[in-house]
C-alpha cells in the first residue's frame, strides 16, 4: 500500500514538473515571438517598405495599453545608405518617414542599388522578479560602390503580465555608429551572461 501511494506521488510530482517545463519553454518560445515580430516591424518601417498604418497596425495586442505611441517612433531609425545618394536624400529630407506610398516605392527601389545586409541577434530570455526580459543587438551595414555606412543598436525589451497574458511594457533603445560602442551594453543581467542563439536578417523574414 505505501509503495503504491510512493509510486503515485512520484508520478504526479514528476507529471506536474514536466508540465511546468513545458509551459516555461512554451512561454519563452512565444515572447521571443514576438520580439523576432518587433525588429522585423521596426525595420521594415524604417526601410520604408511598410507605411505607417501597416506598421502599428501589425504591432496591435502585442504591448501594454498605455504603452505611448510616440516609442513606436523612437525606435524607428534613417538607414545608413540615404547618405549615400543625394536623391534620397532629397525625398526624406523634408518628410522624414511621413512618405506617400509613390515616394516609399521610389526609396525601396533606390535602395536596391546598395548593397543591403542587416543583422539581428535575439537573446534567451530572462526573468527577475514580475518582469522578463529579452535583448537584441543588430549591426546594419550599406555599401555602393565601396562605401560603406554602418549603423548599430541594442534593444531591451521588458514584458510584464496583465490580464491578456504577457505584454512588452518598454523597450530601452540605443544607437550607435561603433560597433565597440555597442558591445559595452546588454552583455549581462542579474550576474548573469547574456546569450544570443537567435540570428535573423530582419528584411529578409516575415
Amino acid at each position: 500500500m505505501r509503495k503504491t501511494i510512493f509510486v503515485l506521488i512520484l508520478s504526479v510530482f514528476l507529471f506536474s514538473t514536466l508540465l511546468s517545463s513545458c509551459t516555461k519553454e512554451d512561454l519563452n518560445k512565444e515572447l521571443i515571438g514576438a520580439v523576432k515580430k518587433v525588429e522585423i516591424l521596426d525595420n521594415k518601417y524604417s526601410n520604408f517598405y511598410i507605411n505607417w498604418d501597416e506598421y502599428i497596425k501589425e504591432l496591435n495586442n502585442m504591448f501594454v495599453e498605455n504603452y505611448f505611441i510616440g516609442e513606436h517612433l523612437a525606435r524607428a531609425y534613417m538607414p545608413p545608405y540615404i547618405v549615400l545618394s543625394q536623391d534620397l536624400i532629397n525625398i526624406i529630407k523634408e518628410k522624414g518617414h511621413e512618405l506617400s506610398d509613390d515616394e516609399r516605392s521610389k526609396i525601396v527601389n533606390l535602395s536596391k542599388k546598395f548593397t543591403i545586409d542587416i543583422s539581428t541577434q535575439i537573446s534567451d530570455v530572462y526573468s527577475i522578479g514580475d518582469y522578463k526580459y529579452v535583448f537584441t543587438k543588430t549591426k546594419i551595414m550599406a555599401n555602393y560602390k565601396s562605401s560603406y555606412r554602418y549603423l548599430y543598436s541594442v534593444k531591451k525589451y521588458t514584458f510584464t503580465k496583465d490580464g491578456y497574458g504577457w505584454k512588452i511594457a518598454k523597450v530601452d533603445t540605443k544607437y550607435f555608429n561603433s560597433e565597440i560602442d555597442m558591445t559595452r551594453y546588454n552583455s549581462t543581467i542579474d550576474g548573469q551572461k547574456i546569450v544570443y542563439p537567435l540570428e535573423i536578417n530582419p528584411l529578409k523574414n516575415d
